[in-house]
């Protein structure tokens, strides 16, 4: 559902959703910042369980090239936990891609040397197994 919650394609949507929905420009992959955004806004989603788009990675793609860290950005997840929690949804699923993407972008860190977001990422992995019990 994390998934489907975030990616702007297959989708019918009223132009008035978007009337305050701001598109970051200083990133990669804008629609995990905003389309969940929409979703909150709308009284009214309907869906088809059917399988109708057929998604193809390709080298010169955005998916083909790019750093995860950049397609699964820490922060767009932050934001989804920090406003679902406070309209009292429940956040778990959320809280597992949270933890997931945290592991990424540790992992980029390092690959990177970025030492200040690499000693971030152990930071926080080590909070949420000290009160959640998380592992990698």
């Amino acid at each position: 559902m994390s998934q489907v919650f975030v990616v702007p394609w297959g989708k019918l949507y009223r132009a008035s959703l978007f009337k305050n929905i701001v598109y970051p420009t200083n990133t990669k992959v804008e629609d995990d910042l905003t389309t969940w955004k929409v979703y909150l806004l709308a009284d009214k989603i309907s869906y088809q369980n059917e399988p109708s788009y057929v998604h193809r990675v390709m080298r010169e793609s955005v998916t083909g090239h790019v750093n995860q860290i950049d397609i699964y950005p820490l922060e767009a997840v932050t934001e989804r936990i920090a406003l679902l929690k406070l309209l009292g949804i429940d956040t778990t699923k959320e809280e597992k891609a949270y933890y997931w993407r945290l592991i990424l972008c540790r992992d980029n860190a390092l690959k990177e040397g970025n030492v200040i977001k690499y000693r971030d990422a152990l930071q926080k992995i080590a909070i949420l197994q000290k009160f959640h019990k998380m592992s990698n």
